[in-house]
């Protein structure tokens, strides 16, 4: 309970009123300008058309989008380009009107491919803005602007161009209207559904792998920092013997995925009672780091649809923060609702085949699909909504990491402050193709087997069980770890006192055979040859190719020189250190530049490799961390990189994109660790730096700034439960950062 004479204090009441006086003042200057709701340019007969734009036409959308805009109003006007003829290409122009403060259109059809365009016009001077929108497909979507106040009553016209000559190239527009203040909010309120929709898949994605992680942790004396990946570890698995029950069968996978829902929760309020069950849930070593990826999760949700282009929500990342981008994060969700429906999932989407990527991130989102669609959430919601919190486990792998360090609460708060403003861990959170999932199981996995190498001791038959169990489903959820694999292996297996019995490296081979088997027969025998992308990155063949694996690359390697393969390998280097900072970078290059070069992306914490030399040479500069528990980290973390150089054929193909993200996360927490050897008010002029630079590249540039375009009007109310998010995200931290240390070993109860 909260002291009657301070509670005024407490900085984070302080945030959540300024956020509050934010907002009210935002709606007070608002309501002062916005007029009333009404169709500024509502005959039909002023509107000069050509081609194949035509009025009211029975055109393919959702009925209940239609309804939708005639419950509006009926003076609203639909025009569209679909048709037959002129291959639905046209031109229509609105006659002239004041342009309101808050500009409404309810947008159909594909007004965003190549050849179309949507924009406002100047009457008096010719001045043109596009509007930026998305592609909405087959249903009427009303997109909200906010226009400048130097556009805001002059005379403008709305012109609409279908240039594209695709049968998928038609758009639909309807005649301008005139926003309300009261309709511009109650349209964002509907949205922030997603938030208790958010909890739910949060709560159930963690509850199918609690109690039995908590039972391992207490039966086998494991340190309390794994419980939270190992939670995630065994949903993974179970997740992914979902995929095999809904491959041979949708109905039994649909019974499956509700049994496991329905008995997890029982489980988990049956042993709630138990003295020993609530000591631990409500341990540090739990308690931080789900309330860690819990608002790290709902916050990178809010920044993502703090605007609403009209995008389905999870076509969304495609455009948000890129011109364009391939339909990659789609994929498991394409794979998932074919086996739901009992379709073929064969081929999957164009050239793709469903053997081309692994399964892991289908069989995970299956386990709440009977729930997504009893609930009857549309456009892919709920899909995005649970992916990103699978990707979101990155918080858990690095928690366990940095415990397993020996790292104070302090560091502990300042290595995920680092991670939470970069743009490594924002972009691939919310995108949400599994390459930050797959990182975290392998991490997990190196961590399991560190311990013994920190400790100088063979690592016990659980820990090898568990870190090959963790491993296998990273690499069912993405091939590229695999980069950081031999580096992992190379760490025990050099070290003679860490050496496994042969026992344990049998059990490890056959627990990596039971897991990998079953997928590479399905893609050898179900849908071959399933070998598309390891040719692509190792062979250097991007084209579909008959030829075997290690044909391909044996024969890509002798069309070359040793001289051009020793430059595919420095263009390998090069792209992974890109190009300088330049002062005045537009946003987009940016953003550009950070999703592509490795080394980019790190921005302060580059900083960490001068400080490397100087932490092994000189006793003054400690982080508090040992020397061997940081040179085990760079060891592992570079060695990666090094096979990944090599093993990429290259040239310049050592993208963020192909990368492990387990050895970026090993090495990240690596500089992020070595910098909280600094004084500390260096570290937060550094922290603060990179989270003003992260702020204004990633999210207000693409949420208030768009160069020769309209933004779309943001969602006041998704940036309010940002704020809240990030308000209580910095007190969570703030309470981390005041517990100097933790104990090394809690005392777990047995029972």
């Amino acid at each position: 309970m909260l002291n009657q004479t301070s509670w005024h204090r407490s900085p984070l009441v302080v945030f959540l009123v300024a956020i509050l006086a934010a907002l009210l003042t935002t709606l007070w200057l608002l309501g002062s300008s916005v007029g009333a709701d009404r169709v500024l340019a509502p005959r039909a007969s002023d509107y000069p058309v050509t081609e194949n734009f035509q009025l009211d036409a029975q055109i393919p959308v959702r009925r209940s989008s239609l309804r939708k805009l005639k419950s509006r109003s009926q003076d609203i006007l639909r025009w569209d380009s679909w048709g037959s003829e002129s291959a639905n290409q046209g031109k229509l122009v609105s006659p002239s009107f004041k342009a309101p403060p808050i500009l409404s259109l309810y947008v159909a059809g594909w007004p965003n491919v190549p050849g179309n365009r949507l924009y406002l016009e100047q009457v008096d001077t010719g001045e043109q803005q596009d509007l930026k929108i998305g592609n909405i497909g087959g249903r009427w979507e009303e997109i909200q602007w906010w226009l400048p106040r130097s556009w805001q009553g002059q005379p403008v016209r709305l012109v609409a161009i279908d240039g594209n000559a695709d049968a998928a190239g038609w758009m639909g527009v309807s005649s301008p209207i005139q926003t309300s203040l009261s309709h511009f909010l109650g349209s964002q309120v509907k949205r922030l559904d997603m938030v208790p929709l958010y909890t739910l898949q949060f709560a159930l994605f963690l509850v199918v792998g609690l109690v039995p992680a908590i039972v391992l942790v207490q039966h086998w004396c494991l340190h309390p920092a794994l419980i939270l990946m190992l939670t995630i570890t065994v949903s993974a698995l179970v997740g992914y013997l979902n995929f095999w029950v809904y491959f041979f069968n949708h109905i039994a996978g649909a019974v499956f995925s509700v049994m496991v829902l329905l008995l997890s929760i029982g489980q988990t309020v049956r042993l709630s009672r138990r003295e020993g069950f609530k000591r631990i849930a409500l341990s540090v070593d739990l308690g931080f780091p789900v309330a860690l990826m819990f608002l790290v999760g709902l916050l990178y949700t809010t920044v993502l649809y703090s605007i609403h282009p009209g995008e389905a929500p999870d076509t969304l990342p495609q455009l948000r923060f890129f011109p364009i981008f391939p339909p990659d994060n789609l994929l498991p969700k394409i794979f998932a609702d074919r086996l739901y429906e009992g379709v073929d999932p064969r081929p999957l989407l164009g050239e793709w085949l469903s053997s081309d990527r692994p399964p892991l991130q289908t069989g995970m989102v299956l386990l709440q699909y009977p729930l997504i669609k009893l609930l009857g959430v549309q456009g892919g919601l709920g899909y995005q909504l649970l992916s990103t919190i699978a990707q979101c486990s990155w918080v858990a792998a690095l928690w366990c990491l940095c415990r397993i360090l020996g790292c104070t609460g302090w560091q502990i708060a300042i290595v995920n402050t680092f991670a939470i403003v970069s743009s490594l861990f924002f972009f691939h959170s919310i995108y949400v193709w599994p390459k930050l999932i797959a990182g975290s199981l392998v991490v997990f996995g190196f961590v399991l087997l560190v311990q013994s190498v920190f400790e100088t001791r063979r690592p016990t038959t659980v820990e090898i069980i568990l870190a090959t169990t963790a491993t296998g489903l990273g690499m069912l959820a993405h091939g590229g770890v695999v980069f950081a694999i031999p580096a992992i292996a190379l760490m025990v297996l050099l070290r003679p006192r860490c050496f496994p019995h042969i026992q344990q490296i049998v059990l490890s081979c056959l627990i990596f055979a039971i897991l990998l088997a079953p997928w590479g027969a399905y893609q050898k025998l179900y849908e071959p040859p399933g070998n598309r992308l390891v040719k692509w990155h190792i062979a250097g063949v991007v084209e579909i190719d008959p030829r075997p694996t290690g044909q391909a690359i044996m024969e890509s390697y002798q069309s070359l020189s040793l001289t051009q393969i020793a430059a595919n390998k420095w263009e390998n280097v090069k792209t992974i250190l890109g190009s300088l900072p330049r002062p005045g970078e537009p946003p987009a290059v940016v953003r550009e530049h950070e999703f592509f070069s490795f080394i980019r992306s790190l921005g302060v914490l580059n900083l960490g490799w001068v400080l490397l030399p100087i932490f092994f040479r000189s006793k003054r500069f400690h982080c508090g961390v040992e020397r061997k528990h940081i040179g085990t980290l760079f060891a592992v973390g570079v060695g990666g990189l090094v096979f990944w150089i090599f093993a990429m054929f290259g040239p310049a193909t050592t993208g963020v994109q192909s990368a492990s993200f387990a050895t970026i996360m090993i090495l990240f927490t690596g500089l992020a660790v070595l910098l909280t050897g600094l004084p500390r008010r260096v570290v937060y002029g550094l922290l603060a730096f990179q989270g003003a630079v992260f702020k204004f590249n990633w999210i207000i540039a693409t949420t208030f700034i768009a160069p020769n375009q309209f933004m779309v009007a943001p969602d006041l109310l998704m940036l309010v439960t940002s704020a809240i998010a990030t308000g209580l995200l910095s007190s969570l931290l703030y309470k981390l950062s005041r517990s100097p240390t933790f104990p090394v070993h809690l005392a777990l109860a047995q029972e």
